[in-house]
């Protein structure tokens, strides 16, 4: 029996030609191209159900590289929202901008509005300063004077007479003091300016504390040694007994500063206060008694003031006594002549 002959022998059999070799080069053999369609058919036929479901789900999945519709209007959404916040946000930066540009230009306006106030402010009293000083919109035209007691009002007048017509920015206390040096009474003046047209003059004037004789004459004095007079019958202040003129007297300065020292219940009391030297100052009360107090020197003078008043309070108007004081720290105090 004849065994069946395949191509594969019947092509071992023949003699490779030339065409036949190119051939086969060209086209694979048929073994090769059914080796792969069985071999899937085998692996196919190898897959389980499982596996084959598997297989369709991945097939029926959209892939992740292709974009869907929900993801484009997810996108589009996206982007509306950004443009809406950027306008949002631009509009807000554009608001703050004006604000601040308004609260610059309002900050700028309130500046000039105080600068221009200013100015104004100051010109207006460079004006008032020039009118006052070069029109008679300040100058004087009434003079009022107080405090006169042994002064004619009337001579005050008359010698501070200049000054009607002067501005009372331009008044000057010198030359008023040069229109009163004549008057002797004055101890100190000031001047009160009432607008717009008065100015006040008040003045204190020297008050005596003293009486003292000279060439028969009593005459007033005060604390610094000024003559303010002649003394009348009436007057009753206490005799300051020293010897020359008491200006610039260096026995009625401590007779005056003994004279101050004393008790304010004792002034009135005193007669007589006679410096016989700079280191003996004797004290004549008034009365019948004829009462003297020996002071010393002016030293120690409040000790010596407390200790008198002590002492003095012991003693009877009536009785004639010497009380020394001049050692403060051992008074003594004699009765009779």
């Amino acid at each position: 029996m004849k065994k069946p002959t395949s191509r594969a022998n019947l092509n071992a059999d023949k003699k490779p030609t030339k065409s036949n070799g190119l051939v086969r080069a060209l086209r694979p053999p048929v073994e090769a191209k059914r080796r792969p369609v069985v071999a899937n058919a085998a692996k196919s036929s190898a897959i389980n159900p499982a596996t084959s479901k598997a297989i369709k789900s991945a097939r029926k999945k959209p892939d992740s590289n292709q974009i869907t519709r929900e993801q484009i209007r997810a996108e589009r959404e996206r982007l509306l929202l950004v443009r809406a916040s950027s306008r949002s946000s631009k509009r807000n930066s554009l608001r703050q901008v004006n604000r601040e540009a308004k609260r610059f230009g309002r900050n700028r306006r309130r500046v000039r509005a105080f600068r221009i106030a200013g100015v104004s402010a100051f010109a207006a009293l460079i004006a008032l300063v020039l009118a006052s000083l070069f029109t008679p919109l300040l100058a004087i035209q009434k003079i009022e004077v107080s405090g006169l007691k042994r002064i004619s009002t009337s001579d005050i007048l008359t010698a501070v007479a200049p000054q009607v017509g002067v501005p009372l920015t331009m008044v000057s206390t010198d030359k008023i003091a040069a229109e009163l040096s004549n008057f002797k009474l004055i101890e100190s003046f000031s001047t009160v300016a009432l607008p717009p047209h008065t100015l006040q003059l008040r003045i204190i004037e020297r008050q005596p504390v003293c009486i003292v004789t000279i060439a028969g004459v009593n005459h007033l004095y005060d604390v610094a040694g000024v003559e303010l007079g002649q003394a009348k019958a009436s007057d009753r202040y206490p005799v300051v007994s020293i010897s020359g003129s008491p200006k610039n007297s260096k026995n009625f300065a401590d007779a005056i500063q003994v004279l101050l020292s004393l008790p304010v219940t004792l002034v009135h009391r005193v007669a007589v206060v006679e410096a016989r030297s700079q280191d003996n100052v004797l004290i004549q009360l008034k009365g019948l008694a004829g009462q003297q107090i020996i002071w010393g020197d002016s030293s120690k003078s409040a000790l010596k003031a407390k200790v008198l008043a002590s002492l003095i309070r012991h003693v009877r108007r009536s009785q004639i006594a010497t009380i020394d004081v001049s050692a403060p720290t051992a008074p003594v105090v004699r009765y009779g002549n």
